[in-house]
């Protein structure tokens, strides 16, 4: 079997995974209740409003009227679009840890790793070929989210909102932002991998990362490790799913994408050998 079959065989692997399944399903349906409280709360306010306070005058309390404009809660997809995306990008980091553990420890639980090797023995090849189905795997699940996320918000923008930006630069900007995101949900996908390669347990694989992403936080609460909490495996990769570094106190101080990316790069790299060498040297029945 060549390299690349091997990978198409990981993927539908990958694809058909009852708990890849229902986790993308949830994931979708999220994204539609959010966007029905959208369109519900989309309108601007039909009259201006009023309110009374009561202020302290040189002869005692005087009743005040104050006059406020129309509150425009319209769903603008143009503006509003590029900052749901950030948001998603930080909680599919998560849902990539989440597939990324299900996908190689269920195959240790299942026992289905030994009669795999049988027909490639090769450990590191079939520990590579898994990696990057995952990679694409969640990739895909994320980047189906965020289109979906995006196309709703538009119809609830057409219906009872504003559409105004919407044009073939704000599209391909868009599709950056969707790559970038979807790409940093894989890189947590492929971390989750090794960890469980390592603990052969979907739980414990979940809460190592997760985990790691408490004590990032505890890190960064103190002087001396706000440097540790910087160049954490998680800070990086939601930093990269967010995109935008421009505050100076927001992730702890990682001021580039291209930082954050490369840190996000290294530390997968990392995690990947060290994974791919215990799958080989362990036994595996």
């Amino acid at each position: 079997m060549t390299f690349l079959a091997l990978v198409a065989t990981e993927l539908r692997r990958f694809e058909l995974r009852r708990a890849v399944r229902w986790m993308v399903v949830l994931g979708l349906l999220i994204v539609v209740v959010v966007n029905v409280v959208q369109l519900a709360r989309s309108e601007v306010s039909a009259a201006s409003a009023t309110s009374e306070h009561i202020v302290q005058g040189p002869n005692g309390p005087v009743p005040v009227r104050i006059a406020h404009d129309a509150e425009d809660r319209r769903v603008r997809v143009g503006r509003t679009f590029e900052q749901t995306i950030r948001g998603l990008g930080i909680g599919l980091v998560m849902f990539g840890v989440l597939l990324g553990s299900t996908f190689i420890a269920a195959e240790f639980g299942a026992s289905g790793l030994s009669t795999q090797l049988i027909f490639e023995p090769r450990r590191v090849r079939l520990y590579v070929a898994k990696t990057l189905a995952v990679f694409i795997g969640a990739a895909v699940s994320a980047a189906i989210i965020i289109v979906w996320a995006g196309l709703l918000q538009l119809l609830v923008s057409a219906l009872r909102g504003s559409t105004a930006g919407v044009d073939a630069g704000w599209l391909g900007e868009r599709a950056t932002d969707v790559v970038r995101a979807s790409s940093a949900c894989g890189l947590g996908a492929v971390c989750a991998t090794a960890v469980a390669s390592i603990a052969r347990r979907t739980v414990v694989a979940v809460g190592v990362l997760y985990g790691l992403t408490a004590g990032t936080g505890f890190l960064g609460g103190v002087t001396w490790g706000e440097p540790l909490a910087r160049v954490s495996p998680m800070n990086t990769l939601f930093g990269m799913g967010y995109g935008d570094l421009n505050d100076p106190e927001g992730f702890f101080g990682l001021r580039t994408l291209t930082g954050a990316v490369t840190i996000s790069l290294v530390w997968v790299l990392v995690v990947s050998v060290i994974g791919a060498w215990w799958f080989e040297r362990r036994e595996i029945r």
